[in-house]
């Protein structure tokens, strides 16, 4: 026949574990009694101390009271339901005590958590104020502890040095010094590593339009069309072009228009319509159409200003331009009176009112004659 299986031996277990809990409860139970001590004599006042930390602990208190307490009820059986609530509110200061049933418990460990929740908050808040006052607390009493006329007295020990590295030193200083030599300090050698120039970062030469061409002819990309034969570089190397991705990215994102000048709209149009013809959207000249013909464009004319970039219409401008003073002055007809008192321009003299008019009827008297 076959064994039959022996059952588990929970009695030893549970011998173990409650000679554990009674070694647990003593220790803890000797801290307790000086501090018991102090609360029947009246010394421990926390009147003049922060009122929140009193809640704090008093509160953490009353909830591992109740934890107990419920678990002993879990132990011998007892139900849950069993409560007496008081009729007022949690808020009411003449509220009634709870019940001794386990539903009283379960009802008082939910309202220690939530407090101790509201507390957690509150202490978030006042945390500096707190730490200001706890560390002054303890600075007086290190204060009134170390009040002791040989703690000023200096320390020789400080005066000694570790080894005689610092006295050899001082010593050839002050012989260097009464031969009239100069020594300079031993210090380490430190390597000087000259800062970045901004002006050479801002002087530095733009990228070759090859390199961008060779990017543009990976062969991981080949439905990416070649930007060679463009005057510039391709308009995915612009700083603007990315700036106006992320603009148009937000706004799609957020459903919304960001809020810009007159000024800043009408550039933002502008170059969207270079980067739409194919430029890099970082000027006027950098346009797409009139970049592609900037050599055309270059070889028109060479007339503008100095140290400027020349194109097809300076000789335009030039025309439009307003003269100075002296130009027109110059350009300006001789004017010369006759002997009845008419203005001359250029050896002719100016028609009177009365001789237009004059004129303009006999014309109408020949027409009609006719």
């Amino acid at each position: 026949m076959t064994e039959a299986p022996q059952a588990p031996n929970y009695i030893d277990e549970f011998v173990t574990l409650v000679g554990e809990m009674k070694q647990s409860v003593a220790s803890a139970r000797a801290p307790l009694k000086p501090l018991s001590a102090q609360l029947k004599d009246n010394s421990l006042d926390f009147t003049p101390g922060i009122s929140l930390l009193t809640l704090k602990s008093h509160t953490m208190l009353s909830y591992m009271h109740s934890l107990v307490l419920l678990t002993s009820h879990k132990l011998l059986g007892h139900t849950l339901k069993s409560r007496t609530s008081p009729p007022e509110l949690f808020s009411d200061p003449k509220r009634c005590a709870r019940g001794t049933g386990a539903g009283d418990l379960v009802d008082d460990l939910i309202e220690g958590r939530v407090v101790l929740e509201k507390i957690r908050l509150l202490e978030g808040k006042l945390k500096y104020q707190i730490d200001k006052l706890v560390k002054a607390a303890d600075a007086e009493k290190a204060r009134a502890a170390g009040d002791d006329s040989l703690s000023f007295k200096p320390n020789l020990a400080s005066f000694e040095a570790p080894d005689g590295s610092s006295a050899s030193e001082d010593e050839d200083h002050d012989a260097g010094q009464r031969k009239g030599i100069y020594q300079p300090p031993r210090v380490a050698p430190m390597p000087y590593t000259e800062a970045p120039s901004k002006r050479k970062r801002d002087r530095a030469p733009p990228r070759p339009s090859a390199l961008s061409n060779l990017i543009l002819d990976d062969g991981t990309n080949p439905y990416i069309e070649s930007a060679s034969g463009l005057g510039s570089a391709p308009s995915m190397a612009s700083a603007r072009t990315r700036e106006l991705e992320r603009m148009e990215r937000f706004e799609e994102e957020n459903m919304t228009r960001l809020v810009m000048t007159k000024k800043e709209s009408r550039r933002r149009a502008q170059d969207e319509a270079n980067l739409a013809l194919g430029g890099v959207g970082a000027g006027r000249r950098a346009g797409g159409l009139e970049e592609e013909f900037a050599d055309v464009l270059r070889g028109i004319g060479e007339v503008g200003r100095p140290g400027a970039r020349s194109d097809g219409y300076d000789e335009l401008r030039q025309r439009g331009r307003k003269e100075d003073v002296l130009q027109r002055s110059r350009k300006r007809p001789v004017v010369e009176d006759d002997h009845a008192g008419q203005h001359l321009e250029d050896g002719k003299r100016k028609r009177t009112r009365f001789e237009s008019e004059l004129k303009t009827q006999r014309k109408n008297a020949k027409r009609r004659a006719h």
